[in-house]
């Protein structure tokens, strides 16, 4: 009887709660979407059964996940996850009808900008747009490099709803923007955008091609201006203060990015710079560096070693010829009016920058010049002036006494003089007789005889010899020395000093 009255209650139980109201689950919040990080409440309306309080279950597919069981009517998830997405059913008398919860990641903001020119400079209006997913119910932060604090409405900026307005971007905007979405009356803030650059305006860059320093009149030169990669760039070439760009003309050659001299002259000579100007927009480049152009024709200058003014007959000479500083220079010699240039010959040695006549004779005299021209450029200076080379024999030496007395009497003064043209550097050799060895030598150009005796009596001749320069006059014609009534008291031959 005993077992039989709990089997009743029992179905007595069943029977009550089968004939009781559904289960109601709601959220809390009622989001339609939850994102990751927020708190949500599922809460159950009913009645629990007894001993077991409320229970919650996660369906995926219609197949249970977890299950979660309280003895409160309510179930709170905090932070919610993309894993916490699903559909939830609770239990307390019934089975409640199915809610779905969704949960999304944070999403990220888009940001666009107008228009779309990539990079924006200085000075353009722009206009930024942030976008996260289609909500509608977001507000936008905007942030500028690494800056925690949000961008505000200034002079400078404009902000109206999603889009930030710069309407003319100057030095100081320059910088990473980025952005990101808040949800109102909710603690949801997006992931921030990507950032778009807005760029100081770039600087023109400016190269010669090539790069000789200094360049020489006639040549080639070739100047180039470049503004970063951006292809659309028209260039205008500028020279000194000029504030109007150089154009083409029969002097110059302007293509694309480049400015041509195809052969330059003295009146291109100056300071050049460039700009860059986008096309379609109102952006100007920042000035290049300039460049200095000197174009030049330089003279060879012409000297003589040794400088004498008087070349004698086989003394050696050396032209050298110069070009300014420039190491590369080919020295070519030429002689008179001739054209075509003094080649070397078992007359003349040429080496580098030096002409040498070793052994200098009546056929190397004339006017020198020459000239220099670069190597590996079509370059020639302009010619020296000349230099006039005047070969002379070598000088008779000529000799005369004082007095002039026939015969010369024993006891009587004479004095020999030589003379060599009017070149003050003479050396006086005397010889006597048919002696090839001096008797003395001065650089007086007289001995006296006092005291005249017989031993003094001979032929006399002299010769000059040029002090520094292996240059030596021709022989003195003689003169022959009779003493008539020779005493005995001879006297030696003095130099007169």
């Amino acid at each position: 009887m005993q077992a039989n009255r709990g089997v009743t209650l029992i179905l007595l139980s069943l029977m009550t709660r089968l004939g009781s109201p559904k289960d109601v689950l709601t959220l809390q919040p009622n989001w339609p979407l939850f994102f990751t990080g927020e708190t949500v409440t599922l809460r159950c309306l009913g009645q629990p059964f007894k001993h077991f309080g409320f229970t919650w279950s996660r369906y995926e597919s219609n197949s249970l996940v977890t299950k979660h069981t309280s003895q409160e009517n309510y179930y709170t998830i905090a932070p919610v996850t993309e894993a916490h997405s699903g559909v939830y059913r609770c239990y307390a008398e019934s089975s409640s009808d199915p809610v779905r919860l969704n949960v999304s990641a944070l999403p990220k903001a888009t940001l666009t900008v107008q228009p779309k020119w990539h990079p924006l400079y200085n000075g353009e209006n722009v206009t930024l747009r942030c976008e996260v997913d289609p909500y509608s119910n977001w507000i936008y932060s905007w942030y500028k490099d690494q800056a925690q604090m949000a961008l505000s409405q200034t002079a400078g900026h404009s902000v109206t709803g999603n889009r930030l307005n710069i309407p003319g971007a100057a030095g100081s905007d320059q910088g990473q923007y980025w952005c990101e979405g808040r949800l109102e009356g909710r603690n949801v803030t997006s992931q921030r955008s990507d950032s778009i650059p807005l760029a100081a305006l770039p600087k023109a860059t400016l190269t010669v091609e090539p790069k000789w320093r200094p360049l020489y009149n006639g040549e080639t030169v070739t100047l180039r201006c470049e503004v970063d990669s951006y292809s659309s760039w028209t260039y205008f070439w500028y020279k000194d203060q000029a504030q109007m760009a150089v154009s083409q003309t029969a002097g110059h050659s302007v293509t694309g990015n480049r400015l041509t001299f195809p052969g330059a002259a003295w009146s291109d000579q100056g300071q050049y710079w460039c700009e860059g100007r986008l096309e379609g927009r109102k952006v100007t480049s920042q000035r290049s560096d300039s460049i200095t152009l000197t174009v030049a024709l330089p003279k060879a200058t012409l000297t003589v070693e040794p400088k004498w003014r008087t070349l004698y007959n086989g003394e050696t000479v050396t032209l050298r010829c110069e070009v300014d500083s420039y190491s590369n220079w080919i020295y070519f010699w030429y002689k008179d009016q001739a054209q075509m240039a003094v080649s070397q010959t078992a007359g003349h040695s040429v080496t580098g920058n030096r002409l040498t006549i070793p052994g200098a004779a009546g056929s190397d005299q004339g006017q020198y010049w020459c000239e220099g021209r670069l190597e590996g450029r079509k370059v020639t200076s302009q010619r020296s002036d000349s230099i006039n080379l005047t070969v002379a024999a070598l000088p008779n030496a000529s000799l005369t006494e004082e007095p002039k007395w026939r015969p010369l009497y024993s006891g009587a003064t004479v004095t020999l003089r030589c003379e060599v043209d009017s070149y003050s550097n003479w050396t006086h050799f005397w010889y006597r007789d048919h002696n090839q060895t001096a008797t003395s030598l001065t650089k007086e150009y007289s001995v006296n005889i006092t005291g005249a005796a017989g031993s003094d009596q001979g032929q006399y001749w002299c010769e000059g010899r040029l002090e520094g320069r292996n240059v030596t006059s021709q022989p003195s014609d003689s003169i022959t020395l009779t003493v008539a009534g020779e005493s005995q008291n001879e006297e030696n031959v003095e130099v007169a000093l």
